[in-house]
């Protein structure tokens, strides 16, 4: 089923699907009840149609419709153009929701398309998620193909980027309690396995698991699974690699 669904998903969310559909909406789109302007050289037309037939994060958005509490302070990490947390701004009110994107031309994407929808508060940082012992330095990342795709570079890549550990980040800005959502092409093993204390006060994990290598190997799918399920979560929903977990 899920094979058949990304197959309908190409068919209909492709780059000429997305060029007629941005000059017919002019770069405008509802998802949800959110307002997400998309008139940015980073958004093909792929991603807008994605957006516009509701493809886009579809897995991640249907669990915060169905778990995240309202009233709640909210974490997201690869924040990328900001849809995800417009779309809790307008249908969770969340206490406070905070942004982290390493992609640096996706900050002020994700502050307009915020500011367009959240009445609340919120905060936009550019980070890359590392682990303690690398936070307060720099890392590069690198572009990608959209702004689905950017990753850190182990190489020389298109930018530097400051970086920090969740740990740190969660004391600086006084974050107890919270709710996070992660989608960090595979650096979610960063925190996992080197800053596991990070995730002591995380009440519900949203999150996507990417397989990935680390210095001591590859690391799969379900060796973060099972780490996430060691440090004291249970599985709650799963759709493919995605899943939310629950103290």
């Amino acid at each position: 089923m899920l094979f058949l669904k990304k197959i309908i998903a190409a068919c209909i969310s492709n780059g000429i699907t997305g060029k007629v559909l941005r000059v017919l909406f002019s770069n405008k789109v509802s998802i949800h009840g959110a307002k997400i302007d998309t008139n940015y050289a980073e958004i093909k037309n792929h991603v807008f149609s994605e957006i516009f037939f509701k493809l886009y994060e579809s897995a991640e958005i249907r669990f915060l419709f169905k778990y995240v509490p309202p009233q709640t302070t909210v974490v997201e990490l690869g924040s990328s153009i900001g849809v995800v947390s417009s779309i809790l701004s307008v249908n969770k009110e969340p206490l406070q929701i905070f942004c982290i994107e390493a992609n640096p031309n996706l900050i002020n994407i994700i502050n307009n398309n915020l500011e367009l929808n959240s009445k609340l508060r919120y905060q936009v940082d550019n980070y890359l998620i590392t682990s303690p012992d690398k936070s307060n330095g720099t890392a590069w990342f690198s572009f990608g193909n959209d702004n689905t795709t950017g990753k850190k570079s182990e190489n020389k890549g298109d930018a530097l980027v400051p970086t920090v550990s969740l740990s740190e980040y969660l004391s600086k800005n006084e974050i107890k309690d919270y709710v996070l959502i992660s989608d960090i092409e595979g650096e979610e093993s960063e925190l996992l396995f080197n800053d596991p204390e990070s995730l002591e006060n995380c009440q519900m994990l949203i999150i996507e698991l990417h397989n990935t290598n680390r210095q001591e190997g590859a690391v799969s799918v379900n060796d973060m699974k099972d780490q996430i399920l060691e440090l004291g979560f249970t599985i709650l929903d799963s759709y493919g690699p995605n899943y939310v977990f629950v103290r």
